[in-house]
C-alpha cells in the first residue's frame, strides 16, 4: 500500500525551524537526511489530467522508476506502481 503524501502551501517567509515547530504541534515528526527526488509530470496536450484534478508523475527509483497517479489538491495516492522505463506514449502505460 502506498504511503500517503501530505502537501502543504507554505508562506515564503516561514523558516524551516518554524515549519518543524508547527508540524510538531500537530503530530510526532521524525527528521531524516535530505533526499533529492527527480520527477517527471505527464499530462495530455490539452491538460486533461490537471483540469480534472489529477497528477501523473514518474520519479526515479533504483532500479527503474515509480509511476504515481494522485489527486492534485490533497496529494492522495490513487495508484502507484514500479516500472522499468519511462513511457513515451499513452499506449506504453499498461493497467496494473
Amino acid at each position: 500500500m502506498p504511503e500517503e503524501q501530505l502537501i502543504f502551501s507554505v508562506p515564503e517567509n516561514l523558516t524551516l525551524q518554524d515549519l518543524k515547530n508547527w508540524l510538531l504541534e500537530k503530530r510526532p515528526v521524525e527528521e531524516s537526511e535530505p533526499a533529492e527526488i527527480q520527477r517527471v509530470f505527464f499530462d495530455t496536450f490539452d491538460w486533461r489530467l490537471f483540469n480534472s484534478g489529477y497528477v501523473l508523475e514518474i520519479s526515479a527509483q533504483k532500479p527503474g522508476y515509480l509511476l504515481t497517479w494522485r489527486e492534485l489538491g490533497g496529494g492522495k495516492i490513487l495508484i502507484q506502481t514500479a516500472i522499468r522505463q519511462i513511457p513515451r506514449f499513452a499506449r506504453d502505460l499498461v493497467a496494473p
